[in-house]
């Protein structure tokens, strides 16, 4: 658990340390993709097939300091998801131009986690390089909620709400 992990060593800075600037937070900040491609099976019923990516990283850079040394230490935390997934949507309208899809189904992810840190010491002229990636393949299952609204001509506006869970976990890495 990466939010714990960082959570833990601000706390072990802070205890150990005469001053720490900067801070590890959590991962936040990255890009979120999916699409899907349906078949229509009738009236209310589709079923789709589709992918997507997503990722969050932080850049982090805190300084501590003890009675020997100043530290400055780098990190650099992202975390990486492919998801696959294969969804049975069921369709309802709303009036003549409003309508509800629920939807769900199975997921097949990709998770990869990877870091770099960095740390430059007073107390040692050569600076540490640390690399680690890892990833995961696991099942999981998401459903969805879209509500549409028609705008004429074939063009429609659609707010979705999806839950995905895939319990990323057993990472196997450098």
């Amino acid at each position: 658990d990466y939010k714990a992990a960082a959570a833990g060593l601000m706390s072990l800075l802070r205890d150990t340390s005469s001053s720490v600037t900067g801070e590890y937070r959590p991962l936040t900040d990255g890009p979120v993709f999916q699409a899907e491609i349906m078949t229509h099976w009738g009236k209310r019923l589709a079923v789709g097939i589709g992918g997507g990516y997503y990722q969050f990283k932080n850049d982090e850079l805190v300084t501590n300091a003890t009675i020997d040394a100043t530290t400055e230490t780098k990190l650099k935390p992202s975390i990486l998801g492919i998801p696959f997934f294969l969804n049975i949507h069921y369709k309802m309208a709303l009036g003549p131009k409003a309508g509800l899809e629920a939807y769900g189904g199975p997921v097949f992810q990709i998770t990869q986690f990877s870091s770099e840190r960095t740390a430059a010491s007073t107390a040692d002229p050569l600076s540490e390089v640390e690399s680690y990636k890892a990833s995961v393949p696991k099942l999981g299952l998401q459903a969805g909620i879209s509500l549409s609204l028609s705008l004429g001509n074939g063009i429609s506006l659609a707010a979705d709400g999806l839950y995905r869970h895939v319990k990323a976990d057993d990472f196997v890495g450098n």
